[in-house]
């Protein structure tokens, strides 16, 4: 009856290693897939990240090219201006010169 019920102790023991065992591995596995999951989470960030600057870096060379695009209209726009005035003030001193050999050519007459 001893041997009975050492052969029954120790069947029960051999179960409950063989639980603990397969616990062990469960946990194991656990483990690993929250380390892997840690680790994509990890990298996920760190390209949020490297997206986030390279869009910045993105819209401050738009805000850069938008700024020279505005230099650049404005010292258009001047130049245009001094020419219309120069042309302006041509178009008088031509239309002065005129009235005035008009107006010779009155006195002569």
């Amino acid at each position: 009856e001893a041997a009975a019920s050492a052969r029954a102790d120790l069947a029960s023991a051999k179960r409950r290693d063989a639980d603990l065992a397969s616990a062990r591995r469960d946990a194991a596995a656990a483990l690993e897939r929250a380390v892997a999951a840690a680790d994509a989470r990890h990298h996920a960030e760190a390209d949020a990240r490297e997206r986030g600057a390279s869009l910045r870096a993105v819209e401050a060379h738009q805000t850069q090219t938008r700024e020279a695009a505005a230099r650049e209209a404005a010292t258009v726009e001047r130049a245009v201006a001094a020419a219309v005035a120069e042309a302006s003030a041509a178009h008088a001193r031509d239309v002065a010169e005129l009235q005035r050999a008009r107006d010779d050519r009155c006195l002569e007459a």
